[in-house]
């Protein structure tokens, strides 16, 4: 049956440093769900939307879903709520990220029961351990549930949600992590096959 639609969205200017962090940056498209022309609520589509464009191997090199993620970060210090992300295992490889440090997601961990591992932010890292490379195996309690820690995000790549605006210019960008499986609705990025496809249009 009919789930809505979804449409590109470009991105406001980032920052060098948000430039610095992507690969190919133009190639980079947001997808928004809409009904009847209008974008619903926070832009999010079904999941089943986004297999249908995943699928689309013509038109998108790779497809990723993620939506936002506010754990709680406790047994280390004070509780921390820090800024996150729950992504298929595909976001990092849609942005062309590469880890400073371990891996990122394996397309085993988007299964449910293997969903308990953690990248973290960069500036999280630095600040919270000491940028302590030991912390790669190391298990955090999020939300009260163990999750593996499997890599450090790269230098410059604090924000979870895509925000472009908001890049680089937030405190909470120091406390970025990402974890895997999105639910029901989530947020849809994109890798163009080539800039500018003209079936969706650049970022």
């Amino acid at each position: 049956g009919h789930r809505g639609h979804h449409r590109p969205v470009q991105r406001g200017e980032r920052g060098a440093a948000a430039r610095a962090a992507y690969d190919s940056p133009e190639r980079i498209v947001r997808l928004l769900g809409t009904e009847d022309g209008v974008i619903e609520g926070a832009g999010t589509i079904a999941y089943l939307d986004f297999i249908d464009v995943r699928d689309q191997a013509a038109v998108f090199e790779a497809a990723a879903a993620y939506d936002e993620w506010r754990p709680s970060l406790t047994g280390i210090d004070e509780p921390e709520q820090i800024d996150g992300a729950e992504v298929s295992s595909s976001f990092f490889d849609v942005l062309g990220a590469r880890p400073h440090l371990g891996r990122f997601f394996l397309p085993a961990e988007d299964i449910d029961g293997n969903d308990r591992v953690v990248v973290l932010g960069y500036g999280l890292w630095r600040r919270k351990f000491g940028a302590d490379a030991g912390i790669i195996g190391a298990t955090l309690y999020l939300n009260g549930r163990p999750h593996v820690v499997v890599g450090i995000g790269p230098a410059g790549f604090e924000d979870p949600m895509l925000s472009g605006a908001r890049w680089g210019c937030r405190r909470s960008g120091a406390r970025s992590g990402w974890t895997v499986s999105p639910t029901t609705t989530c947020r849809v990025a994109t890798r163009t096959r080539t800039p500018g496809s003209p079936a969706y249009g650049p970022v």
